[in-house]
């Protein structure tokens, strides 16, 4: 490995276990807030925000996601290149921004979903609760908003997701390098007559009686 490969693969590793840093401390941050605040209703309420844990599996997905392109940072730190820590990247950097994406396009129905299943002090059946809040979204009365863990979780799995393209990129195009075909310097040789590499099938010529 040269230089400028040790190099590029010690700042991958640094940037990869700050982008699963920001991807877990996402997972732990708001992924929906809603403008009313406190939503309270007969026999429970609805908090004003939930964070990535509180969302359930998604949640849980994105903190091991996050974890794993941490881990493939500090491997990539201490092996200074494997092939197989930018593959666990891109697959966790697939997992957060998918998961990301998809709450962001899904944002009204996945808050009803968390708040339905977690309603503080509830007393009504989740069907209920759904459907209340359902109402209350669609007549403008609740305003649904994504969080800053939502955001951070999408922009760690990007970089991540970049990164990890790139090094596998890299990883395989020095794989299938060709071997350089320049000789090894050989210092000259002088030959002389009865030198076996000599001309002539290393004979020396016979001298006469005057030395010619």
């Amino acid at each position: 490995m040269t230089v400028n490969d040790s190099r590029r693969s010690v700042g991958g590793g640094i940037v990869l276990i700050v982008s699963g840093g920001v991807i877990v401390v996402g997972s732990f941050l708001d992924w929906f807030t809603i403008s009313t605040g406190v939503i309270g209703f007969q026999g429970g309420r609805v908090p004003a925000a939930y964070s990535g844990i509180e969302a359930g599996g998604l949640g849980m997905a994105a903190l091991i996601a996050g974890a794993s392109i941490a881990v493939a940072g500090v491997v990539l730190l201490a092996t200074r290149s494997t092939r197989a820590a930018w593959v666990v990247t891109i697959v966790a950097g697939l997992v957060a921004v998918g998961i990301g994406a998809y709450e962001l396009t899904q944002l009204d129905s996945a808050f009803v979903d968390v708040a339905a299943s977690n309603a503080a002090n509830n007393k009504l059946p989740a069907e209920k609760i759904t459907d209340l809040l359902t109402r209350l979204i669609d007549s403008g009365q609740v305003n649904v908003d994504p969080g800053m863990g939502l955001y951070l979780v999408l922009a760690g799995g990007v970089a991540a997701l970049i990164l990890g393209a790139v090094g596998i990129f890299q990883a395989d195009r020095g794989a299938h390098a060709p071997a350089s075909s320049a000789k090894a310097y050989e210092a000259p040789r002088f030959l002389v007559p009865g030198d076996p590499e000599s001309p002539g099938g290393g004979t020396s010529p016979s001298l006469g009686p005057d030395g010619l």
